[in-house]
């Protein structure tokens, strides 16, 4: 089996994983979280890069056991702030999950209450727990599996076909995919030469700055990522910029 092969096969796999995972049902914590531990760590490609942001990217001094016991002595605490490298906030997302699975933590304990108010608490905090702490590390890993298609040739991956109670959710892409491709582009560009890399970092965060406007406005969107396909920066700075562009015009946005 050639990488190419390989690589569809492991989004294949992985996007039946969101699927279920995303149409869990809370209630049966911490089953959603151990299928997304299973689903990250049987996949050779996919364990192989979180493996990466836990060694090379956790932020230093960060204790998943600590961070846990904190937000469960506080009802209104919620997990946070992550590290602002996407990769980083992958790693500490990870660890969570895993002291949560190992703690066996019910979705009545009170580490999921800061992320509920009101009559309808229960269902708030399982939307904003998997949102916050599930999705956001799926959003990450397609934009990875994506980036490294890309790097490839290959069409838009999808780690997630959609179909679920929640379509938009599941497919843990629009605004959430739209930010993993902004923080693996801005990752990509911390690994630029000296010489380049500060341009193409300002003009990420000036794209990002302009894409999180209410309207953002599609001239300063196209100038800014003329800015960036003019930066001679290698394969894989190149491939996330055409695939950014490429859910640009998918949105509407240019």
């Amino acid at each position: 089996m050639d990488e190419r092969q390989r690589l569809k096969q492991t989004a294949l796999r992985f996007g039946s994983e969101v699927e279920r995972i995303v149409g869990s049902n809370f209630l049966d914590m911490p089953a959603p979280l151990e299928r997304l531990l299973d689903a990250l760590d049987s996949e050779p490609l996919i364990s192989a890069y979180v493996s990466d942001c836990v060694d090379r990217h956790l932020p230093a001094g960060f204790d998943a056991s600590a961070e846990v016991d904190r937000v469960t002595d506080d009802d209104a605490a919620v997990f946070g702030p992550f590290s602002e490298d996407h990769r980083g906030a992958s790693a500490q997302r990870y660890l969570i999950a895993n002291e949560l699975v190992e703690r066996q933590t019910k979705f009545h304990s009170p580490v999921f209450h800061g992320y509920g108010q009101g009559s309808d608490r229960l269902q708030d905090q399982a939307q904003g727990f998997m949102d916050e702490m599930v999705l956001a590390l799926i959003a990450d890993i397609n934009a990875y599996l994506q980036a490294a298609a890309d790097e490839l040739g290959l069409e838009v991956l999808s780690a997630s076909k959609g179909g679920t109670a929640d379509e938009q959710r599941s497919e843990a892409a629009g605004p959430n995919r739209l930010h993993a491709l902004l923080r693996e582009l801005e990752g990509s560009a911390r690994d630029l030469p000296v010489g380049m890399r500060e341009d193409a970092l300002m003009q990420v965060e000036a794209l990002a700055d302009e894409l999180y406007c209410e309207a953002p406005k599609r001239s300063v969107v196209r100038v800014l990522m003329l800015g960036l396909k003019a930066t001679d920066a290698g394969s894989r700075f190149a491939a996330l910029v055409e695939h950014l562009q490429a859910c640009l015009e998918a949105a509407g946005i240019i």
